[in-house]
């Protein structure tokens, strides 16, 4: 039991069930006002001694009030908020609190009155808490959701990983491929791909083949960066079929550019070109700007293998401006280090330093491992290049010691280039 009104204002306070307002009044005095929810207005009428509005009125000037989140909208009986007085004399605080009616009543916020993220959070957290799993999963599938499209991949993965060590398996099937995504960002592959093969299963057994295609994308993604590009090529012609079975347009580009990026790795920059091309026009057709940008990004990898320097930087330099443009800050990062490369194959050293050190930033800001690992890469042969061995020697170092958990195929070539078993 909660005596004292103010440490039990306070305790419902740090939950973030009401607002503290504190009000100057004139040049000495203040006025301290809690916003309380209906729920908690509720759980009010069970202390001792709760005062009547009129007594209220008589002790402090102001009444017990009602208003709504929505300006205008006085339809009896919805209310949102009470606004209690801070001396209205309460004096002790029974409280019996129910996270169940908590989740609904900010779940009734975000529904009815247009509530934001702090209201979805807010409802997400006391459902976990009383582990509503519909709500849960609706509602971390969600946020999951807004973050990982904002590029806030650890704020993402909080979500996925809360829903998934609850739910497990029945997580949402976005919540399980978003943490898949995160886990290969954060170069947990053998867990990325532990979750996309179990993700196949439940996707074939429901018969959704949308989603299926999809997983198979992803599945192929992880065997590419591992190196085994047979298996990739054959994840990624099953999700092709599918995509094309079901006229899915986001799908077919996602795969066609990534098959391309198979023939790519492998030297057939012909066929490579065809399926990135295939791709292009794809995503501009339906809009889809997001894998527009990551397609010209790899098209201008072609051009610059072949030494034409000046095409891949009118690639990358389109990429750029749509990762922008949309908020892509992983896309953004790749754009900038390949940019400088183009910039040290034309001996502009400056400019290429410029650029590597902004996609190394914003690669460390986002978690992308493997982004921080190749920036640093290219950031050792550039201070090689420049007379900075030493700076040189501990890019190389972090880059060995990075891939020693990425596990990355083309990371580990790059090192053995350089004389460095990693």
């Amino acid at each position: 039991m909660l005596t004292d009104l103010d440490s039990a204002l306070s305790y419902l306070g740090n939950l973030t069930l009401i607002e503290i307002s504190t009000v100057k009044t004139d040049d000495t005095e203040t006025v301290k006002y809690y916003f309380v929810t209906p729920i908690i207005a509720d759980l009010l009428k069970e202390h001792d001694g709760l005062m009547s509005n009129e007594d209220t009125l008589k002790k402090t000037g102001f009444p017990l009030c009602m208003g709504s989140l929505s300006p205008g909208n006085d339809k009896e009986g919805i209310t949102s908020f009470s606004v209690i007085p801070a001396e209205a004399g309460i004096h002790s605080l029974k409280v019996n609190f129910s996270d169940k009616l908590a989740g609904d009543y900010y779940d009734d916020v975000v529904n009815n009155f247009d509530g934001g993220l702090t209201e979805h959070e807010e409802a997400f957290y006391h459902y976990h808490k009383a582990r509503v799993k519909e709500k849960i999963n609706e509602i971390g599938s969600r946020l999951s959701r807004y973050y990982y499209d904002s590029s806030l991949y650890s704020a993402a993965f909080h979500y996925c990983k809360a829903v998934y060590e609850l739910l497990g398996l029945e997580s949402d099937l976005h919540v399980l491929n978003y943490l898949g995504l995160i886990l290969q960002l954060y170069c947990d592959l053998d867990g990325a791909l532990k979750i996309f093969l179990e993700v196949e299963k439940i996707t074939k057994a429901k018969g959704d083949k949308q989603q299926e295609g999809a997983i198979l994308s992803n599945i192929g993604q992880i065997y590419h960066v591992k190196g085994d590009y047979d298996s990739a090529l054959k994840y990624l012609l099953d999700s092709l079929k599918l995509s094309k079975q079901i006229n899915n347009k986001k799908g077919d580009g996602v795969t066609l550019n990534n098959i391309g990026e198979i023939y790519r790795v492998k030297g057939d920059y012909y066929s490579a070109l065809k399926y990135m091309r295939d791709s292009l026009k794809n995503s501009k057709e339906i809009g889809d700007k997001q894998q527009e940008g990551i397609t010209l990004n790899n098209i201008s990898l072609i051009y610059d293998a072949k030494r034409d320097y000046d095409e891949a930087l009118k690639y990358l330099l389109e990429s750029l401006k749509i990762a922008r443009e949309i908020g892509d800050k992983q896309q953004e990062g790749a754009a900038l280090n390949n940019i400088s490369q183009i910039y040290d194959a034309k001996g502009d050293y400056d400019s290429a330093l410029k650029y590597l050190l902004e996609s190394l930033k914003i690669s460390k800001e986002i978690g992308d491992t493997f982004g921080v690992a190749n920036a640093l890469f290219n950031l050792a042969a550039l201070y090689e290049a420049t007379g900075k061995p030493a700076e040189s020697a501990q890019c190389l170092k972090d880059v060995t010691e990075i891939n020693k958990t990425l596990k990355s195929y083309e990371v580990s070539q790059a090192l053995k280039g350089a004389g460095i078993e990693g």
